[in-house]
């Protein structure tokens, strides 16, 4: 479960950045590190 969850919120972050939103806000809101995004 912890997994998917996981992968999700990456995928989400992904998205994000497409969107241009700037990668320190994304790692800021979902505790992802740069590498992860």
């Amino acid at each position: 479960m912890q997994k998917g969850l996981e992968e999700g919120i990456k995928e989400v972050a992904r998205c994000l950045k497409m969107a241009g939103i700037p990668t320190a806000i994304i790692m800021e809101s979902t505790d992802l590190s740069e590498i992860e995004i």
